[in-house]
């Protein structure tokens, strides 16, 4: 037994393999009391009571909670981390896609504007030849709304149609003076075509799909082939019912490409010329002298339709 301080320590006796007599046993604790008793008299020592132990317990506990290891505390800050992120990452996705939702219908409404001004600022074409040319292909279309042709003085611009719901033929007063009678049939053959065809509303729907699955490159080179389409079947209706040489009709597409200076068509406009890329692969379609209007307005949708299926 010893005493430090107010602190007792009383040795631990080994145990042993035989069992002792309750007799012996009561003779030691007896012999134990009357050693302690002078010195816990002797002392200041006392016994706390049970709710002061609970607390000190408590307390300790806590403390020991607190200083937790390095490595349980990390776990501990990834999982709330891990149970944030199934939250997080479907609004972080919406909110990128509302902004090129935006952006996309920004560019779309940017681009009507433009197409509408310049409609505003053309001026009827008076010239009695022109308006007979004109007439008869719009009988030979049965076209219902024989929409009207104008002159535009914008330089770098193409042959084209505008307007969704009230389409117009816009010409280039600087192409007017070059063209011959032949040429001008053309031309107004072509666009004629657009307004039989519906283009301009059949583009609509498909700037629609793309301003939504902007995100999604099928769809950006389905529009691309789909526009390429058109411009195709457009060839092959204005040369079936011009009955004009593939010859000529492809020297006046060279011609109306130098005259436009590099000028590219949006959504809200149609024409004769879209891009060089484009032009090459016109003429070598008409060379193959293939009347394929319906199949490839046909494989148009279809590939429309595929980009759309495959974006969902």
């Amino acid at each position: 037994m010893l005493l430090v301080g107010n602190v007792i320590y009383l040795p631990v006796l080994p145990s042993t393999q035989h069992q002792v007599s309750s007799a012996e046993n009561a003779a030691t604790l007896d012999q134990n009391k009357l050693e302690l008793t002078p010195l816990l008299a002797g002392s200041s020592f006392a016994i706390p009571p049970e709710h002061e132990l609970a607390a000190t317990m408590e307390a300790n506990s806590g403390t020991l909670d607190g200083a937790l290891p390095g490595s349980e505390q990390t776990e501990h800050n990834f999982a709330s981390i891990s149970s944030s992120v199934p939250w997080l990452l479907p609004r972080i996705v919406a909110i990128t896609w509302m902004l090129g939702l935006m952006i996309s219908m920004f560019a779309v409404c940017r681009q009507w504007l433009l197409a509408r001004k310049l409609a505003r600022q053309s001026t009827p074409v008076d010239c009695a030849a022109t308006r007979q040319i004109y007439q008869s292909l719009c009988r030979k279309y049965n076209v219902g709304s024989i929409p009207p042709v104008l002159a535009t003085t914008l330089r770098g611009k193409t042959p084209m149609l505008v307007g969704v719901w009230r389409p117009r033929i816009l010409l280039p007063k600087s192409l007017l003076g070059t063209l011959g009678q032949n040429e001008l049939k053309l031309v107004l053959a072509h666009e004629l075509a657009h307004v039989a065809r519906r283009d301009l509303l059949w583009n609509l729907l498909v700037v629609v799909v793309r301003v939504c699955f902007f995100f999604h490159p099928l769809v950006w080179i389905g529009q691309a082939r789909y526009a390429l389409d058109q411009e195709m079947a457009c060839d092959q209706l204005a040369l079936r019912t011009t009955r004009s040489a593939i010859k000529d009709y492809g020297n006046l597409l060279l011609k109306c490409s130098s005259a436009s200076g590099g000028a590219t068509q949006t959504w809200a406009t149609v024409g004769v010329i879209s891009s060089f890329n484009s032009l090459k692969k016109r003429i070598i379609e008409m060379g193959k002298k293939r009347n394929n209007t319906l199949g490839a307005a046909i494989a148009s949708l279809a590939a429309i339709a595929l980009c759309l299926l495959l974006a969902t």
